[in-house]
């Protein structure tokens, strides 16, 4: 297609995109129409956008109609993996042209209903083989993206396409950034143009969504839908996507329906030892370049299960792709920041984020070792932190806390001799019933992928050789450390250290610090001749997304006393000794003799507060040679949950989870032992919650209806799986 631009990067084509010229070689012949009423064909004489983009100063510079008679491999990369994409998905993606072809200048993506095999990894995992055949999935379908061949930095994306539709189908148009300059997913970001779930089958939407934030669990996802007249799925559409330095717009047939902004996207990075954890540049991660990504995925966890036996494979059919930049982009310098040719309706609202995930900071010393407090169940505990030392010879050692006077008050002056530390521990408890000394850094992700130590140091002198390393101790030699760079002497500097830091670099006799059972909040340790140094203002501090979706793990991270871990009970279990287990402390548990049963049960009693229980395998157990068996137990009502109520089974792996009502394997509970028998197969693994993993099982659970369970008292006995 001479005259066209293809497999360039972004900046390349500024240089010359002065001099384009749309010719009739580059474009099909474009008119307006009204999509959501215009017959389900592949024609191409209705081009669905309001106004020619041209009109308000796009000017073209990357296209395909597909009128070269085939997938174009310069412009378009073929994926092949069955990994699921990180959703549970059930295709698989293969190059072979019955997923993808051209005919009549329309892009042909089709989704089959076939058994097929291929690589168990994604294309971007370093285990990741094209010629692997390991895993199998039941359906077929196509990815096509241009990562290496085309990526933008602003501009404007118009697809034209008619989606897949049916139960379970998930097709997208979407980006995702050329480099993960700022990490990997989500740090990076992702665009989605358009996602569509269960077309024809739900409501008639679509999705546009910006991906950022932390770490998984907890990254940000925010979306808006555009409601439409017709099932999607039934006629071609515009889907586009007008995006510029700060503020990303999504349209549908040229209608503006949302609009998001530098202001609410964030990501938050390691800006190193002086600065810790921040918020990077207002614009990131939106202002890197992007690629262009089309498929068609099938099931997963957002729109579940599809149907099966289709009467006919399922496509999604693209009329063009077409990326613009806009003539009048260059406000800001001599950088490109899409500018200019913006079609904004004043009536859609910003859908405003934060800017910033929330943070927790628990302060140990200012003025002083602090005395930390926690409202609990019962009244409060203080934790008053107390200073220590510990010295490889006598004397290596001494600490006091000085008064500065007005501008710092009083620090902590520590003269180190060798190799020697010092340390705030958490001993000096208040206590209540129930509770010991030591602090759980609780909500786990906060903590591991954006927790930190900070603290205020200033260096008086130090040999040559000193070193210093921050730790944390769970008491009995389990701790982790990290070493930082000596601050220069002579004023006060911010010291931050990543406790990912010192996770990774554990004691190698014990295993490591134990975030549910931290001793010494803060261990300064220094190795070499000598140092004089002075330390305020030390804390802790994790971060949490403040808008989770209901369905996202670790939805926050807090600092809590210690609870005495309960005795534990346990069963055997295929010979494996699993402990019995409450999530929540809304239950207790016993084992109890009865007459019935001939012998010692465990017994649950639910109290108020919302809880499930049940049993704990000892780590992750495969039990993929029980698929196709069955989970059996016997199981007697002392008492029956609120009215309204029901008991519920659930299995649990690392990540998914299947969950039934008991009834769904036996008759209705009674006072009476009654046997319960589950399928590990159909609506058990593929249940409520999707897709137990079976080589991944940790929780077999028992339980009433959430946050409706208080009274009930339940007894299970005998539990075995069963291979097939």
């Amino acid at each position: 297609m001479t005259g066209c631009f293809s497999g360039i990067g972004f900046r390349a084509i500024m240089a010359i995109i002065v001099s384009v010229v749309i010719g009739a070689g580059c474009s099909k012949e474009s008119t307006t129409g009204d999509s959501a009423h215009s017959e389900p064909s592949v024609e191409h004489g209705k081009v669905t956008h309001a106004a020619d983009p041209s009109e308000a100063g796009w000017q073209l510079v990357w296209q395909d109609e597909f009128d070269a008679g085939s997938v174009d491999d310069k412009k378009w990369s073929r994926a092949v993996d069955c990994w699921g994409g990180g959703n549970d998905e059930l295709q698989c993606y293969s190059d072979r042209p019955e997923n993808a072809f051209v005919e009549d200048s329309v892009l042909h993506m089709v989704a089959t209903e076939e058994n097929f095999s291929g690589p168990k990894f994604s294309e971007v995992h370093p285990q990741y083989s094209r010629d692997d055949t390991s895993k199998t999935s039941p359906f077929t379908s196509a990815r096509l993206h241009t990562k290496d061949k085309m990526s933008i930095r602003y501009g404007r994306v118009d697809i034209r396409a008619k989606i897949a539709g049916g139960k379970g189908m998930w097709p997208a148009l979407w980006m995702l950034p050329n480099d993960n300059v700022y990490g990997n997913w989500p740090a990076s970001g992702e665009i989605d143009i358009m996602e569509a779930l269960n077309a024809g089958i739900g409501p008639h939407e679509v999705h546009g969504t910006l991906h950022y934030g932390l770490p998984w669990p907890q990254w940000e996802n925010k979306v808006d839908e555009f409601h439409m007249d017709a099932n999607p799925a039934d006629y071609f559409h515009v889907y586009s996507i007008e995006w510029e330095a700060g503020q990303i717009r999504w349209y549908v047939d040229g209608k503006h329906y949302q609009t998001q902004s530098a202001a609410g996207w964030y990501n938050y990075i390691w800006r190193g030892q002086e600065q810790g954890y921040q918020v990077a540049n207002p614009r990131a991660p939106f202002d890197q370049e992007f690629y262009l990504i089309m498929n068609i995925a099938i099931g997963g966890n957002w729109p579940g299960d599809p149907d099966r036996d289709w009467p006919a494979d399922r496509e999604m059919l693209v009329d063009y792709v077409r990326v613009y930049q806009c003539g009048e982009g260059n406000s800001d310098a001599d950088e490109y920041t899409g500018e200019g040719c913006a079609a904004v309706d004043p009536a859609v609202a910003l859908n405003a984020d934060s800017g910033a995930p929330g943070t927790h900071e628990f302060t140990l010393y200012a003025d002083g070792p602090e005395t930390l407090s926690f409202d609990v169940d019962g009244g409060v505990i203080t934790n008053a932190l107390l200073p220590g030392q510990w010295a490889s010879a006598a004397g290596s050692v001494a600490q006091e806390h000085v008064d500065l006077g007005a501008d710092r008050g009083r620090v902590w002056d520590i003269k180190f001799s060798g190799e020697s530390n010092v340390f705030l521990t958490s001993k000096e408890l208040a206590s209540l019933p129930g509770y010991e000394s030591g602090l759980m850094l609780g909500g786990g992700s906060g903590w591991v992928h954006n927790g930190e130590v900070e603290f205020d140091v200033l260096v008086k002198n130090a040999s040559a050789d000193s070193q210093l390393a921050v730790k944390l101790d769970s008491g009995a030699g389990k701790a982790g450390s990290a070493a930082i760079t000596l601050p220069s002497a002579g004023e006060w500097q911010h010291v931050a250290v990543k406790i990912a830091d010192i996770l990774a670099n554990p004691r190698a006799e014990d295993g490591g610090v134990d975030l549910t059972n931290v001793v010494n909040a803060f261990v300064l340790e220094h190795t070499g001749s000598s140092a004089h140094i002075q330390v305020d203002n030390v804390r802790l501090q994790c971060a949490y997304n403040i808008e989770p979706e209901p369905w996202q793990q670790d939805q926050t991270c807090d600092l809590y006393p210690r609870e005495i871990p309960p005795i534990p009970v346990f069963t055997r279990i295929n010979d494996v000794e699993w402990t019995v287990w409450d999530c929540c402390g809304g239950a207790d548990f016993a084992e109890v003799n009865d007459e019935q049963a001939d012998g010692s049960v465990v017994e649950f009693t639910f109290g108020e507060k919302a809880t499930v229980s049940g049993y704990k395998a000892p780590q992750p157990l495969d039990m993929t040679l029980y698929s196709g068996g069955t989970l059996e137990f016997d199981f007697k009502q002392v008492s029956p949950p609120p009215e309204g109520s029901a008991w519920y089974v659930k299995l649990e792996a690392a990540i998914t989870a299947a969950e039934v009502f008991l009834t769904d394997g036996g008759p209705m509970p009674s006072d009476s032992w009654q046997h319960y028998v589950f399928p590990l197969k159909g609506e058990m693994v593929k249940g409520q919650m999707d897709n137990a993993d079976m080589s991944n099982i940790k929780l077999l659970l028992v339980f009433p209806e959430w946050g409706n369970a208080e009274g009930a008292v339940m007894r299970i006995d005998n539990v075995k799986f069963v291979a097939p």
